[in-house]
Order: structure tokens, then sequence, then C-alpha cells
């Protein structure tokens, strides 16, 4: 299945710091992948949706803070994860549109993890 999801960053040069990896391989799994996002970069979302979750700070997941939306392709419901985040703008039941502003980078990278099942941005 296709995901159209876009880069959450307008930083220059869009790339990948960290890829996909499925579980099984020679190499540890990675869900999702690191995109380039120099500190403060304004993170948008990728694809619009419902924010089921947000987290201030590390938990279980062990992304740091994240912001969890729930957005649609065709009859399928796709988890979309945001992290390594710092001043989120968006709280659980919002409602996002494409490319709208959720938070800014914490570091030098943002993590993007998709769910349901697990597929490589």
């Amino acid at each position: 299945m296709t995901i159209p999801v876009q880069y959450p960053s307008a930083a220059r040069p869009a790339r990948i710091t960290r890829k996909f990896t499925a579980p099984g391989g020679l190499s540890l799994p990675h869900e999702g992948v690191d995109i380039y996002a120099p500190r403060n970069t304004n993170v948008r979302a990728g694809a619009a949706g419902e924010v089921m979750r947000v987290v201030l700070s590390n938990d279980q997941l062990n992304y740091g803070p994240y912001v969890n939306i729930l957005t649609k392709v065709g009859a399928e419901k796709i988890r979309v994860f945001y992290a390594n985040l710092k001043d989120i703008t968006v709280k659980a039941g919002d409602v996002v549109t494409l490319g709208q502003v959720i938070a800014k980078s914490a570091g030098d990278s943002i993590k993007l993890v998709i769910q349901s099942p697990p597929a490589n941005p």
C-alpha cells in the first residue's frame, strides 16, 4: 500500500538521515525514518487527520515528545507519529490539515513513524 504522507519539514536539503529497516534482517529494525530538520524547524502534519495523542516527555516508546495523528488512506486508518519535538501546538482531539504546523524540531532530525501496519514512509 502506498501511504501519501508529505515530508513534515521544509528544511533543505530534504534528506533522510536514518532509513526504515523492517524486522528480521541482519540489522536491527528501525521503525520509520529520521528526517533532517535543524533545531526549531517547524514540523508540519504530513497528512490531514485527528490528533490521537500528545506526549510531552519520554515514554515507553522512547520517542521523546511526540504527536500521534490518525489519518485515513481509502478505508485504512493509519497512525502517523511525529517525534523528537518541542513546542507542540496541538492537543488530543484536534483535527489537523495537511501542512499545519504541529510543533518544532527539538534536535537535528524529526522521527516519522507510520503504523497500522508498520510501513516505510
